[in-house]
């Protein structure tokens, strides 16, 4: 017999709040009081499918994506939704990339154009996915946001200036120059979008998605790794580590398709949140709409019974 008891063990490990847990007691859900006992963390809720949170309050202070105002809930999925196809397009322009270079030799300008055309719109996507609401639940988190807010303006600007150096038919000095430009800026760019995988974390964790934490840190990790060890190659290297790029690209694109997959789950909360808010103002406007019916049916049905007033009785002699 284990000298740990199993009441310490469930403390430590928190069984009873674990996503998958069975809820072996009464319950009400938060958003509509449907009675959740047998149901298990994590799932929906059968009767107005909101998911099934740990914590029984829905609307916490720290909350940005299911509770707090709806118009900042709306421009949150937008730029979630606008930054998870960003993201998506980033992986496969990659790709092509390396399919055009390994068949012409070179990247075409339709790849440097339409990367560049997606750095505008990433960045667009991460002003509007991080509102000023952000420092008021965070304050700490407020100068990161304006530094991921500004570091991301570094995408375009340095994917257009490799696309310049590239294919600009510039002297040799002047690309040069151009090239250890796209390089600062790129990288300040990387440093910001670190800084967004840790404030989209802390929003995640606020609305209790344990899903997109994981695959939010997952990503905060295996995205640098795999770019400072692509960098840290020489331009010229051995054919034979052609392998181990493509090994690293696949991780790199696996951790990227990971970050897509957290935002579009941010989004699919903040979704469900504004549509579940939309219903319950539906419901309850057509419950008082039937309470008005059937008060008006009521009147007209039932009529008062006459009755004798003090003054009508006859007085005492």
């Amino acid at each position: 017999m284990s000298p740990i008891s199993e009441k310490f063990l469930n403390f430590r490990l928190k069984r009873g709040e674990a996503p998958g847990a069975t809820i072996d007691a009464d319950r009400p859900c938060a958003n509509c009081g449907y009675n959740l006992r047998g149901l298990a963390i994590g799932r929906n809720c059968p009767e107005c499918g909101q998911p099934i949170r740990r914590r029984m309050d829905s609307g916490r202070p720290d909350d940005l994506l299911c509770s707090g105002d709806p118009l900042v809930r709306r421009r949150m999925q937008t730029g979630l939704a606008l930054g998870t196809l960003c993201l998506i397009a980033a992986v496969l322009g990659r790709w092509a990339a390396l399919a055009g270079a390994l068949a012409t030799g070179n990247a075409s300008v339709i790849y440097a154009l339409g990367i560049t055309a997606n750095g505008v719109v990433w960045v667009a996507a991460v002003w509007i996915m991080t509102p000023p609401e952000i420092g008021h639940q965070w304050p700490r988190l407020g100068p990161l946001r304006w530094f991921v807010r500004l570091s991301q303006c570094g995408w375009p600007v340095g994917l257009a200036l490799l696309a310049w150096a590239k294919h600009g038919g510039v002297s040799q000095a002047l690309e040069d120059d151009l090239m250890k430009w796209q390089v600062m800026v790129r990288f300040g760019a990387g440093v910001g979008a670190l800084g967004l995988i840790a404030l989209m974390h802390a929003v995640a964790r606020g609305a209790d998605l344990e899903s997109a934490v994981r695959r939010l840190s997952l990503a905060g990790w295996v995205v640098p790794i795999t770019v400072v060890v692509v960098w840290s190659y020489p331009s010229q290297f051995p054919w034979v580590f052609l392998l181990l790029l493509l090994i690293l690209l696949v991780a790199w694109s696996w951790a990227m398709a990971w970050f897509a997959l957290a935002l579009w789950e941010m989004q699919h909360a903040a979704a469900w949140s504004l549509r579940a808010m939309h219903e319950a103002v539906q419901r309850e406007i057509r419950v008082a709409e039937k309470r008005a019916e059937l008060d008006g049916e009521a009147a007209s049905i039932v009529r008062p019974l006459a009755t004798k007033h003090s003054t009508d009785l006859p007085l005492e002699p």
